[in-house]
């Protein structure tokens, strides 16, 4: 559905989950927890009848976790809900009374994680200035940071062992023990009581280098980065924090993901493969287990070939360049607004309008406001940086990504101008 600008429908209802999960409240059981959702749904309903209920997130939490019940509730009100999230679960089934619009939330997060990775004023980050970029100089070969247990990880780090490739670099994960049996891929290969992590003082659960906005200590460390992203179910095309640093550290990575993820960033995002040194014949693999051997075997080969420091320096050198493209790619995709405009094709506004993107015009097509913070970020975002982008008036003194970049990367780019980013393609 597109409206023509300045035409408007009934208004909307945001569906708000901070207000039943993260609200302070302590549920019994599900059925209290249902119950919540299903009172908030319907006090919803009887102070506003809106036209439909919406959900906006680029959140990792997958739609069944945040909205399940909150969507099973509209439908006894005879309310369509649309849902704007990067893909839809594949273990929830779609309701009818459901419509999908994909919207790649993680942008504009990833935006403003990027700015703060490199602020001059936070002085955690200034020692990595001169890690990445000509002065790169990894001793290692890889770096796989893991955080929440799940399989698919699990399953990567007992590849890792298998084929002895935990001492070519770094690994973290949550985990001291052997892993459950309950679970579909127990280890087998990786030794029991081990403990993963990047620096003896290391805590990884409440670590303040596992933050978004942060490198981890021992990022510089691995020439390249074996990713395990936030999902890996069918379509699932999440591009998190975690392909955003090493996008935006420009170094070469491979992503554990959905089936077709690398061909995704390609011709989606115009990530450039490294094909000068990885082989993606894995990439269209559609069972998870095969996909992710055929990434391990990259690792292993390239173990195989390159063992110094020396070597890795090497290594990254083929690809240097690459690594420079796709981290403008990267950032054009994210100033042009592109991936999250469904939201805004939506409710009827094109781009760029010189005055609709800000928070107080909410109101015009929502009754509420209290979604989170999404919708509002995602307004904020369009009139500081998007609707800038677009009018050619984004410069390096109104906004603060360009001072940042053009002094960190200036060694790479003797004569950085900021419209480089212009010169990437976007087809």
């Amino acid at each position: 559905m597109r409206l023509n600008p300045g035409q408007r429908m009934s208004k909307y209802c945001l569906l708000h989950w901070n207000e039943y999960r993260d609200n302070g409240v302590e549920y019994a059981n599900e059925n209290a927890y249902k119950t919540a959702c299903y009172k908030y749904v319907d006090d919803l309903y009887r102070e506003y009848n809106p036209e439909a209920f919406v959900a906006v997130t680029g959140a990792e939490l997958d739609i069944k976790t945040l909205f399940k019940d909150c969507i099973d509730r509209c439908a006894v009100h005879n309310k369509q809900v649309h849902v704007f999230s990067p893909a839809w679960p594949v273990d929830y089934p779609k309701p009818d009374w459901v419509e999908h619009h994909v919207f790649q939330g993680y942008d504009h997060t990833n935006y403003h994680n990027i700015t703060w990775l490199f602020n001059p004023v936070n002085k955690v980050h200034t020692a990595n200035e001169n890690s990445f970029g000509s002065n790169f100089a990894p001793d290692l070969l890889y770096t796989c940071y893991n955080n929440r247990p799940c399989d698919y990880r699990h399953y990567t780090i007992d590849q890792l062992a298998k084929h002895d490739l935990l001492d070519k670099g770094i690994v973290t994960a949550r985990i001291t023990t052997q892993f459950s049996q309950s679970t579909r891929w127990p280890f087998e290969h990786l030794p029991n009581g081990t403990v993963l992590t990047d620096e003896s003082d290391f805590v990884l659960h409440n670590s303040y280098d596992f933050q978004p906005f942060v490198f981890p200590r021992s990022f510089k460390r691995g020439v390249l980065d074996i990713v395990t992203e936030s999902r890996i179910g069918k379509d699932e095309f999440y591009l998190s924090e975690k392909t955003n640093k090493s996008l935006t550290a420009h170094k070469p990575f491979l992503v554990v993901s959905c089936a077709n993820y690398h061909k995704w960033l390609k011709d989606d995002r115009n990530i450039e493969p490294y094909d000068e040194i990885f082989d993606y014949s894995f990439d269209s693999i559609e069972d998870d287990e095969a996909r992710i051997r055929g990434i391990i075997d990259n690792v292993k080969r390239l173990s195989e070939e390159y063992k110094t420091p020396e070597d890795y320096k090497r290594l990254y050198e083929t690809v240097r360049e690459k690594t420079i493209h796709n981290f403008w790619a990267h950032m054009k995709t994210m100033v042009c607004g592109e991936k999250q405009r469904s939201v805004f094709d939506f409710i009827g506004l094109d781009l760029p309008l010189p005055s609709d993107y800000s928070n107080d015009k909410i109101i015009n097509w929502f009754h509420n406001n209290k979604d989170g913070g999404d919708l509002e970020i995602l307004f904020f975002w369009y009139e500081s940086v998007v609707k800038p982008y677009h009018l050619k008036t984004y410069n390096s003194v109104e906004h603060d990504i360009y001072p940042h970049w053009s002094r960190l990367w200036k060694v790479d780019h003797p004569n950085f101008d900021p419209a480089l980013i212009e010169s990437i393609n976007s087809s």
